[in-house]
């Protein structure tokens, strides 16, 4: 970072100079950095042909007998070293308590004072004419700490502010800078070795002594110029959301009870875009985001459709921890933004929000809400977090996990075993969460919770949105590291690319084809023996296929990657835009019976595999607390959930399955 500023050492403080009148204060101010002297205005005095007149600095107006003066006006400024310490009540710190120990006051009764005379002779200059002596050392090293920055040095530093550079970098780049630049220029100063980096050795002006409150006080004078709309916080809110937010084309939401609760909420157009074509999202609630006591910020999350990202589309504000608040909230997203059925809601173990959701939603809505287990701590052991997922798969399978499923190894198993049934996992939806809240605590709000609310209106309408704009687009493009959806694509890119190309044309066979480009495709399995899948292909397009991958997350799989290389021809899977089109894409359900075995088939296996896989790990890496006969009692346990799979053959998708009226 470079400066656009010099530093040199003070000059001595001229007894006269005569400037233009419009410069006055532009001149006086300058004395700060030229002449190490601060000058504070005192009172001016004006004249009249008729009787001398004093202005309202003035606490009384006196007449005196009329007299000719050669002046117009002139203005008094006196040393910042003048008076002394004012006796006041004892200082107290932070804790209340009394500072026993207290910087020594700069006030030393000087008395050097400065004129500013504007002449009738000439009344387009002022002339400054220096009085008296000072009693400290102008320009000394004592006298620096009593000097504020220079109005240059604090341009400078607000530009760099302004620019996005941290505090800390600002503050160090510019005393580095001026370091430098006094070496450099000043070699008189550098004949002692000994003192060669000693600090006053190379200190010839205050503004090389960049403290961190001078920096944080512009910094903070830029932010609060930025965000605060009223002193109160509360109207400055509502000025945010009715006037500001509005004009932007914001869904805002201000709540009755907002007096007392600051329940208030409001969706960015972008957002709504997103949201309203959302059949799954995340709700969750974070604290210490802002000054109010007890405050907390609701935010919806949903999985970008293009990118694999987590993005927040919504964001509700409160510090009343019941239902109600964010009971309505839901409400004005469905009647006002168009929030759609829903088919997954993932949330905490919270039952606020569980019971907002079932009092403002459609009951269409599974409130089957997947519920993450907190603090399931083992003696010994790390926090585990497990994931319980109830789902109407069977009242035998439900009755049979109730009465057996008790420890954290059978949840683990019963929420892989419901996990299949699922577009996105429980662990995918809370990974999204969980990372935003982080992002936005550490990057954005920086660990700062005594805030006021409207700067956290502010860094999500400003910082926040425009940021994760960028960062999709820069996904979408593919620059730099790959998103989560496009390491997945490539994952799968990579296993169709690894097959030999003799193998390649033995594995895929064509079932059946038309002359408008619809066909069928069996593609064999990459990891099983005599398993096969089915692509059917539509008007040139890959359409669906009915392996487990694609099944439950819609994205282009291994097979159709493998029959891309063999055909160039067919377009390969790929999600709607969600910009373009804001229905859901149509899925086609027209499969024959064989078709069904296949896919029943293959999700059994795959889910068999899976759960053989994680008991194998048991064995392998056995914790202390856990014995011999537990891991043989979870393998009956595995065996009998095989045989329930076997009985039942087909486990219903989860947008088959309907909540349960109790």
């Amino acid at each position: 970072m470079n400066t656009s500023i010099i530093v040199e050492p003070y000059t001595p403080i001229p007894n006269r100079l005569t400037v233009p009148v419009d410069s006055l204060d532009e001149t006086v101010a300058s004395y700060v950095k030229k002449h190490a002297v601060r000058w504070i205005y005192k009172r001016r005095v004006e004249y009249s042909s008729e009787a001398a007149r004093i202005d309202e600095d003035q606490q009384q107006n006196t007449r005196k007998r009329q007299r000719l003066h050669p002046e117009i006006w002139y203005k008094e400024y006196t040393c910042h070293m003048a008076g002394e310490k004012r006796i006041r009540d004892q200082d107290t710190g932070k804790n209340g308590k009394p500072k026993e120990i207290q910087k020594k006051s700069k006030k030393q009764g000087c008395l050097a004072k400065l004129k500013a005379i504007v002449y009738k002779a000439d009344p387009t200059n002022v002339v400054l004419i220096t009085e008296k002596e000072h009693n400290h050392i102008i320009g000394s090293l004592e006298d620096l700490q009593y000097l504020p920055l220079s109005d240059d040095a604090k341009a400078l530093i607000e530009t760099r502010l302004r620019e996005g550079y941290r505090k800390r970098e600002t503050r160090f780049a510019i005393q580095q800078s001026f370091t430098r630049y006094v070496e450099s220029n000043f070699p008189a100063l550098n004949l002692e070795p000994g003192n060669f980096r000693a600090p006053s050795s190379l200190i010839v002006h205050r503004d090389q002594m960049v403290h961190a409150e001078d920096v944080q006080n512009i910094y903070k004078k830029i932010q609060e110029a930025a965000y605060i709309r009223h002193p109160n916080v509360q109207e400055s809110i509502k000025i945010w959301l009715n006037e500001e937010l509005q004009e932007m084309g914001f869904y805002t939401y201000i709540d009755a009870s907002f007096s007392t609760t600051f329940s208030f909420g409001f969706v960015s157009p972008w957002q709504a875009r997103l949201l309203v074509v959302s059949t799954c999202i995340c709700l969750d609630a974070t604290h210490c985001v802002a000054n109010v006591e007890n405050g907390i910020l609701y935010t919806i999350v949903v999985r970008h459709p293009l990118t694999g990202t987590g993005c927040p589309v919504a964001n509700f504000y409160t510090n009343d921890h019941s239902m109600v608040p964010i009971r309505h909230f839901l409400l004005f997203l469905r009647d006002t933004v168009g929030l759609r059925e829903l088919e997954k809601i993932t949330i905490d173990m919270s039952n606020a929000e569980l019971n907002a959701i079932k009092a403002s939603l459609d009951r269409k809505v599974k409130d089957d809400c997947n519920a993450w287990i907190g603090s399931c701590k083992h003696s010994n052991e790390e926090n585990a977090l497990c994931t319980i997922e109830k789902h109407d798969v069977g009242e035998e399978p439900k009755q049979y996990s109730k009465r057996n499923w008790q420890n954290s190894m059978r949840m683990l198993l019963v929420a892989l075993l419901s996990r299949h049934n699922l577009s996105e996992t429980t662990s995918t939806m809370m990974h999204l969460r969980e990372s935003w809240h982080n992002q936005l605590k550490s990057n954005y709000l920086q660990r700062k919770s005594n805030q006021r609310v409207d700067r956290l209106i502010w860094i999500l309408v400003n910082d926040v949105e425009y940021d994760f704009k960028l960062n999709i687009d820069r996904i979408q493009l593919n620059i730099g590291r790959m998103g989560p959806a496009e390491r997945r694509r490539r994952q799968r890119e990579m296993k169709a690319e690894a097959i030999n190309e003799i193998v390649m044309t033995t594995m895929i066979r064509e079932l059946e084809s038309t002359e408008n480009g619809n066909a069928r495709y069996e593609v064999d399995s990459f990891t099983v023996v005599e398993q096969v899948y089915v692509i059917i292909v539509q008007n040139g397009s890959m359409h669906s296929c009915n392996c487990a991958d694609f099944m439950w997350n819609k994205i282009a799989c291994e097979h159709m990657y493998l029959l891309h290389r063999l055909h160039r021809s067919i377009i390969i899977y790929e999600e709607s835009d969600y910009v373009l089109d804001l229905a859901p894409y149509p899925i086609s359900t027209q499969v024959n019976n064989e078709e069904v075995e296949i896919r029943s088939n293959a999700s059994f296996d795959d889910i068999m595999d899976k759960l053989a896989s994680i008991l194998a790990t048991c064995r392998v890496s056995r914790p202390i607390n856990v014995s011999e006969g537990e891991i043989n009692e979870l393998s009956n346990h595995v065996d009998s959930i095989a045989t329930i799979l076997f009985r039942e053959r087909r486990i219903a998708p989860n947008a088959n399955l309907e909540a349960q009226r109790r």
